[in-house]
């Protein structure tokens, strides 16, 4: 993907630093009625059908912009994208159980691009192939100078956003862990120990969770190949299928979405808190420091600073080694492509993945906000169980919480496959054996629903 222009990249900037995500918030609240009548956005909408032509029509000389209609898109696609991601990220998890890496590399790809659209939108940035907004403080929706297209435009967006420095904490605020944002643990954690670390943080996780530039634009380049090369004529990529780690690397991503009563995805919010609260002690209580502090009382005087309940169970594990042991964390920063032409996939499902997290969690305080909840989404979730063939919706759950049930079944029927000294497996004998629990692992829809928080 050829690099933007400094002209190019400069406009950019300027646009994303006067998009407004208080003004997404506020619009979804103003149109909260509209759900009433089991639709999205007014029926009036002018955007509502061939959007990206209409958009491109009222660009024209003598035409004009209803801003109103475009706000209202943009902050609806904010959740709308986020669940096409899921989708996609769904479709790459299908084609890794039947032995199609490249298919799965091609929505996985996907899966980031919408995920991340979804994470633009929230902050107030509409994406439309070249004629792209933003909509500011005031409400209204603004053009972004120059046309530039969709794949060109969303990295270099995402990028310019990670560098303004009140975004970077929007990130700490939208993921919550015993019911209390990663930021409020950090500023309990300052608090104690001192000076403000909690931009460099948030930087780092900004790169480290797949939000760097060039990895994204290396996943684009490789998404390019096996998406419009005839890869049976010539190995342009190689790739050993391996069903045994391909299954155990899917299983990880299941434990990591793991939901309880106050995380939508515990083991890896807990990680995310466990890291980032690791590097405060570190930084701050060198190993020469007099009076250093233990790592559980460090913890424990964070739980009573921000009047956070006892949880001895949490405390335990934020004292523990923060190493990364979950193969999905381990592969994020990983090359797709090697100079020998091998192909990781797991690269690219990873950062999918992690980018899902965030548009799932940013979505999530949009409709808190807004108040939109499990009764007024009734139309669009009970849909969803129903095409995936998720639930019986007769019989809809109580809490969206309940559909990890099934996973955790199929999961633990899975056990003995992937025991040690287990005998080897390849995708027919996964189908003929556990043909029902692939089916639920593919279902990552199912994760979607508890993620946002309905």
């Amino acid at each position: 993907m050829a690099a933007l222009s400094p002209t190019q990249i400069t406009n950019i900037s300027n646009g994303v630093s006067y998009a407004s995500r208080d003004s997404i918030k506020d619009i979804l609240f103003d149109n909260k009625s509209v759900l009433s009548n089991d639709e999205w956005l007014n029926i009036k909408n002018k955007y509502i059908v061939d959007t990206i032509n209409r958009i491109w029509q009222d660009n024209q000389p003598g035409g004009k912009i209803v801003s109103k209609y475009l706000g209202d898109y943009i902050a609806i696609s904010s959740v709308l994208h986020c669940k096409d991601a899921w989708d996609y990220f769904s479709c790459a998890i299908s084609a890794v159980l039947e032995g199609n890496i490249y298919n799965a590399i091609h929505f996985a790809y996907y899966a980031e691009l919408r995920a991340t659209m979804s994470f633009l939108a929230s902050e107030g940035i509409g994406v439309f192939n070249g004629i792209n907004y933003y909509v500011d403080s005031t409400g209204k929706c603004k053009r972004f100078t120059g046309n530039i297209a969709t794949h060109k435009f969303v990295w270099p967006a995402l990028n310019e956003w990670s560098k303004l420095v009140a975004n970077r904490n929007t990130l700490l605020d939208i993921v919550t862990v015993h019911g209390y944002s990663i930021n409020s643990w950090l500023q309990g954690a300052e608090m104690l120990v001192g000076s403000p670390l909690t931009t460099t943080l948030a930087a780092e996780w900004l790169s480290r969770w797949s939000l760097d530039l060039q990895v994204l634009s290396d996943d684009h380049s490789v998404r390019n190949i096996v998406s419009y090369n005839p890869l049976d004529i010539k190995k342009i990529l190689r790739y050993s299928g391996n069903t045994k780690k391909e299954l155990q690397f899917i299983i990880a991503k299941w434990n990591l979405s793991e939901p309880s009563a106050s995380e939508k995805f515990r083991d890896l919010d807990y990680r995310l808190l466990r890291e980032a609260l690791h590097k405060f002690y570190q930084d701050k209580y060198p190993t020469t420091t007099a009076g250093r502090p233990t790592m559980r009382k460090f913890i424990s005087d964070i739980f009573v600073r921000i009047g956070a309940p006892s949880n001895a169970t949490l405390e335990t594990f934020l004292s523990s080694s923060a190493k990364h042991n979950n193969i999905v964390l381990t592969e994020i920063l990983k090359p797709a492509i090697n100079s020998g032409q091998i192909i990781n996939p797991f690269s690219i499902i990873a950062r999918s993945f992690m980018l899902l997290r965030i548009s799932s969690a940013s979505v999530q305080d949009l409709l808190n906000y807004a108040g939109y909840d499990k009764s007024l989404l009734e139309f669009w979730w009970k849909d969803i169980l129903k095409k995936k063939a998720i639930w019986d919706i007769s019989t809809p759950p109580a809490s969206m919480t309940e559909l990890w049930d099934d996973v955790a079944i199929s999961i633990n029927n899975l056990s003995s496959t992937l025991a040690p000294g287990a005998a080897a497996i390849n995708p027919l004998i996964l189908k003929q054996s556990n043909a029902e629990d692939t089916i639920t692992l593919k279902q990552f829809q199912r994760a979607h629903l508890w993620a946002i928080g309905i």
